[in-house]
């Protein structure tokens, strides 16, 4: 049986949905969402240009003023001729690519042979659309940012870092961060300078140590750069990659790893380590480095070069206040897995990393390149390349409501399958897709973007930039709503505290319903109403005996729409309980599996 997609047919929904209607009205019982909710793809659609290319590492993200804004970063990995970016200003349903580097655009690649390679977006909380690169001068890359304000034009870029005359170096390996409350940018990236320079200040400047982890950060909208701080100690002279993410205080992390020389050659086994460093001062200075695990070097077919260069790619994203996300691949047993790892704590613990999000009858596969991404309510999500024996690879998400501690069932994400061996050459049997796909959140929904090779063949070796989730193309499409930040509901005596925060200012309507009473079903009998609050609520209780119970939180939006939100409680001698999340908020996906209790 195929499952790589499935279809409702449209005559199938009047019977599905009286069916549901009455089953719910005589058992009272709702769908339970414990975050492992089974969404429905929506039709992938190619934002890459129509044209016989190699596109691949897509960076994403979405505006978090106008969740309907999207971009996807990508680059030409051929040539390297020009970094690109997608745009759309509907939610998904329409796309506008333009170069913004090198061949075509208006930014030019310096050099002979200008390159460019590994684009990154990000979008801050004013609507500002970041677009961070790494050009190829002869024999050095650099790391530039430029950035589109108010959905204009990319301005001039500007070098985060030039390290003044008489310096040979190079800067490579970059990722970035937004902090996204007040706006500050995040560059990250490795510089590797050798003294060969018969300048003392190329002989200072590189000396005691050629490798350094920099991060530097801009309070201008990516006007200006402070000078950069150094995140490996001198201890460790040879960092490899790096990912720097934010969390919702603003405190900073970076997870990098080591043996950038130590490790490198085909087959090495030297293992790399996984360290992950912490800034509380906006990365004017990082904590001495914590020990998250150890790696063995990349090596076999998925390990081509020069993207993975022996290591597996791992990434970083941070959360609520305190959390912060890594995920990597690495070969237990042979076989390429998914790993991961949460703190809870600034940084200070760690979980012990391990394997999530095996497909099930995935045993003989492998995954890899993983990327995480968190809602502005804590939900995370994983999606990852999923490699079969039969070289067809597929991509995959799952999601955890519970800040990491359990992940949903993985689901596909792709309609087709890529032939991972069409594409640049990589390994001596697969083809070269990048060092990453790319994942966003729009709302509390995921939008993943990967590299996919089905319009291509092993003549053309085409490869184009698919988008799946919130992004997907259709007649039907839609942008969730974002009205609350957060909601909590908790027993207060024999009531209730029902509290919330908003991202916009709208008053919010409240109502408790008493659904049932013992055994018997009393359907949506209100027992309590608030109009118009700005702020939290207490209900006493009174008038109502023991049974299940729901809070609704309403906000009406701008233009009509409307956010709602509700939190199933039990009630037993007198005193509330909080039940598992019983719904899956509106979203622009179809549920295809749901469970009744």
């Amino acid at each position: 049986m195929d499952l790589r997609r499935r279809t409702l047919p449209r005559s199938g929904w009047p019977v599905v949905a009286i069916g549901l209607i009455a089953l719910v009205s005589l058992l009272m019982l709702v769908l339970v969402s414990d975050g492992r909710a089974q969404v429905a793809s929506l039709p992938d659609i190619a934002v890459s240009p129509n044209e016989p290319a190699a596109f691949q590492q897509p960076s994403v993200a979405v505006d978090p003023t106008n969740p309907a804004r999207l971009a996807i970063a990508f680059q030409e990995g051929r040539g390297h001729e020009s970094c690109r970016v997608a745009r759309s200003q509907d939610g998904g349903r329409t796309w506008r690519t333009e170069a913004v580097v090198g061949r075509g655009a208006q930014i030019a690649l310096p050099g002979e042979l200008p390159q460019c390679y590994d684009p990154h977006v990000a979008y801050g909380p004013d609507g500002t659309l970041y677009y961070q690169y790494e050009p190829l001068e002869p024999g050095h890359r650099r790391v530039l940012v430029t950035a589109a304000r108010g959905g204009g034009d990319f301005e001039q870029p500007v070098n985060v870092e030039p390290a003044g005359p008489g310096t040979d170096y190079t800067d490579l390996y970059s990722s970035r961060a937004v902090d996204p409350s007040t706006g500050r940018y995040y560059a990250a990236w490795l510089r590797y300078c050798l003294p060969d320079v018969p300048e003392p200040r190329g002989v200072a400047n590189c000396l005691p140590n050629p490798g350094m982890l920099l991060v530097a950060a801009s309070a201008d909208g990516g006007r200006t750069f402070l000078p950069p701080a150094r995140v490996n100690p001198v201890t460790i002279p040879d960092p490899a990659r790096n990912f720097v993410a934010v969390d919702r205080a603003g405190k900073v992390y970076v997870a990098w790893n080591d043996g950038f020389f130590t490790s490198t050659g085909t087959g090495n086994p030297n293992p790399t380590v996984l360290y992950t460093s912490t800034s509380g001062d906006q990365g004017r200075s990082f904590d001495p480095p914590r020990r998250l695990a150890e790696l063995q070097t990349c090596s076999g077919e998925l390990c081509y070069p020069p993207e993975s260069a022996n290591f597996p790619w791992f990434h970083a994203a941070g959360g609520l206040p305190g959390q912060a996300f890594v995920t990597w691949w690495d070969r237990p047993g042979g076989r390429y897995r998914v790993f991961f790892a949460a703190t809870r704590d600034g940084g200070q613990t760690w979980s012990a990393p391990r394997v999530v999000g095996v497909p099930p009858g995935g045993d003989d596969h492998q995954q890899h390149r993983p990327r995480v991404a968190v809602t502005p309510q804590g939900r995370v999500y994983i999606a990852y390349y999923d490699l079969a024996p039969d070289s067809l690879q597929d991509v995959y998400l799952i999601e955890s409501s519970d800040a990491g501690a359990t992940f949903s069932t993985p689901r596909k994400l792709n309609d087709v399958p890529s032939d991972a061996r069409i594409g640049p050459v990589g390994s001596d049997r697969l083809a070269n897709f990048g060092v990453r796909l790319g994942l966003g959140t729009a709302g509390e929904s995921p939008l993943a973007a990967w590299t996919d090779s089905r319009r291509g063949d092993r003549v053309t070796g085409r490869q184009d930039v698919v988008v799946d989730g919130p992004a997907g193309a259709g007649p039907d499409r839609c942008v969730p709503t974002r009205g609350f930040r957060s909601v909590r509901v908790t027993p207060r005596g024999r009531g209730l505290r029902i509290a919330f925060s908003r991202l916009v200012r709208r008053k919010v309507d409240i109502d408790v319903f008493q659904q049932s009473a013992g055994r018997r079903i009393l359907g949506n009998r209100r027992v309590a109403r608030y109009r118009g609050r700005s702020g939290a609520v207490t209900w006493s209780g009174g008038g109502a005996g023991d049974g299940v119970f729901v809070v609704r939180l309403r906000m009406r939006l701008p233009g009509g729409a409307q956010d709602v939100r509700r939190v199933a409680l039990s009630r037993r001698g007198g005193r509330f309980s909080v039940r598992r999340a019983y719904y899956r908020r509106a979203s622009c996906g179809l549920v295809t599996s749901f469970k009744l209790e």
